[in-house]
């Protein structure tokens, strides 16, 4: 069904041009002429002849002058002439033929096919160009030429007024007689010359004062300028931009209907990816094709040229980036190094790769504002990887309570690609990048965690050490906990005898709690020592003294070096 939407368009756009430029040809064309296409090709061919006979008299002329040419010189000339009128009469006839027989005769007259020059061909294509702005600079390059010729007359008049004065030097010097008669030959001869060149040069200079009185001023030019473009090409430009947005709107238009009749599925195929790209590309073809169409068919070959230009320098730009081509089309086909429903790295945060296109959908449900559109161009040079069976795209949660490396312990209010905020106990607020809160290893607790700690008594306590005492502060943990909260978070007890330590017999207590107390984690582990000391105390076991003693140098021994 896509291919045959694809033949419709092609069919409708291709029979709209023929019509578009009947449009045009009827326009111009009177009506009566029309209406007798034979009336029209016999006044052509009437037109044809009279310049045919012309060129013929004109050969039989230049011939005659040749032959009572007395110099050489003429004779070049002349011949020279003569071979562009015979050129020109064997164009005349050719064309009196093709519109006589309505064939193309060159099929019959033997010629050589041309070669093809690129320089020739471009040549052609900029001479419409050049021809334009030679146009558009003619009155500044006229004033430039008279100026230049006009500086040129002054300096040569001056040069010849200090000729005159000089040998008017020499005279005043009283020179003999023969002497005297030669330098006046030669005053008179120069002050001929210096009134015939200052005579020029005046004139030069009242017409480049004219000229430059009547030079409009930049704003007078600019505007008569977009005068003349609107009048003259400005409806060649509005019908090629019109040619290129029906079509390449309405190509895009039949691909969504079609996208609508039937969507694609979750999982692409690599044939229907690769039917997308060729659309796309296809549209752009099309589109531009149908905007060179427009300005032939108006007969805008300075347009036509433009176009052609930027197309062919577009072309010329592209040929160093061919390998980063073939990676975007490789990407878009789903076959590059970066896939659909894979994890990459971006800014330093992980993604999931959602869909790749001419833009790349990257989604972390976890973020707030966690979707972001990227050219599928800053794609390339990355690698994405299939993500693991229970992998997640970031550590915690909006709301999740969180430990981090530099101490700093509260509860996530909101994370996104560019920050993340975390409030403390007491309402303090903290604001973390997001790369630097991942580069803390935030630890999160709102999953459940442990309060772990390690309590010493005294070596007279030995004979009990592993039996009786680690019992005991079991049950006075689960005593005196649930007072503390919910006994249903209190996900479990341990206490373990771990060592005979230097100076005290040590367990290790660790208690295993719900997210749901996390916020309660400082003054549970408070807790938890508290009532290992009332365990103490209520059954008399006695805390060493030398333990605090050396736990106390401990930190005091940094402090004082």
């Amino acid at each position: 069904m896509g291919m045959s939407i694809f033949r419709i368009a092609l069919v409708v756009l291709l029979g709209t041009f023929p019509l578009f430029a009947q449009d045009l040809s009827t326009e111009s064309a009177p009506a009566e002429t029309l209406s007798s296409p034979t009336q029209s090709t016999i006044g052509s061919l009437e037109m044809l002849q009279r310049s045919i006979q012309q060129r013929r008299s004109a050969i039989s002329n230049l011939t005659q002058r040749i032959e009572g040419a007395q110099d050489d010189h003429p004779r070049e000339d002349l011949t020279r002439d003569l071979d562009r009128q015979r050129r020109e009469l064997s164009d005349l006839m050719r064309n009196f033929n093709e519109f006589a027989l309505g064939i193309d005769v060159g099929a019959f007259m033997g010629e050589e096919p041309q070669p093809f020059d690129l320089q020739q061909e471009l040549e052609k294509l900029l001479q419409p160009i050049v021809g334009e702005l030679q146009k558009a600079t003619a009155a500044s390059r006229e004033i430039e030429a008279l100026r230049e010729r006009y500086e040129r007359m002054a300096n040569q008049a001056e040069i010849a007024s200090n000729a005159v004065a000089n040998v008017d030097t020499l005279l005043a010097a009283d020179p003999p007689e023969a002497l005297r008669t030669s330098l006046n030959d030669l005053r008179q001869e120069w002050q001929n010359r210096y009134q015939a060149i200052s005579t020029q040069a005046e004139g030069l200079r009242m017409q480049l004062e004219g000229r430059l009185a009547t030079r409009k001023s930049l704003v007078e030019n600019t505007r008569a300028g977009l005068q003349t473009f609107f009048r003259t090409r400005g409806l060649n430009v509005f019908m090629g931009v019109l040619a290129f947005c029906i079509v390449f709107f309405g190509m895009r238009g039949i691909h969504l209907l079609y996208r609508r009749i039937r969507p694609l599925p979750s999982a692409k195929s690599f044939s229907s990816r690769a039917l997308q790209l060729a659309w796309h590309i296809a549209t752009a073809l099309f589109a531009i094709l149908a905007m060179l169409l427009v300005f032939n068919l108006v007969g805008d070959w300075f347009l036509l040229g433009i176009l052609i230009l930027f197309l062919l320098a577009v072309a010329w730009a592209s040929i160093n980036t061919i390998p980063q081509h073939v990676e975007r089309i490789k990407l878009m086909l789903n076959i590059g190094p970066v896939k659909e429903e894979e994890f990459i790295h971006f800014d330093g945060i992980l993604w999931k790769v959602e869909s790749i296109g001419f833009w790349a959908s990257l989604v972390n449900p976890l973020l707030e504002g966690g979707r972001q559109m990227i050219l599928v161009d800053n794609l390339i040079g990355r690698h994405s990887r299939p993500p693991g069976p229970r992998e997640e795209l970031f550590p915690c949660r909006a709301g999740d309570w969180v430990t981090l490396d530099d101490g700093c312990f509260g509860r996530v209010v909101y994370q996104t690609p560019r920050m993340v905020q975390v409030v403390e106990l007491g309402g303090a607020q903290k604001m973390y990048q997001t790369e630097a809160f991942l580069a803390l290893n935030p630890k999160t607790l709102s999953t459940g965690f442990r309060i772990e700690t390690t309590f010493g008594i005294d070596y007279r306590h030995q004979a009990e050490c592993t039996t009786t005492i680690p019992d005991r502060m079991h049950a006075k943990l689960k005593e005196g906990l649930p007072g503390r909260v919910d006994e249903k978070s209190i996900k479990n007890i341990s206490v373990t005898f771990t060592e005979a330590g230097s100076s005290s017999l040590d367990y290790r207590v660790a208690v295993d709690f719900d997210g749901a107390v996390a916020n309660r984690r400082p003054l549970l582990q408070d807790a938890i020592k508290q009532l290992l000391v009332d365990a103490c105390n209520e059954n008399g076991w006695e805390i060493p003294f030398q333990q605090i003693t050396l736990h106390q140098a401990s930190k005091s021994g940094p402090s004082a070096g």
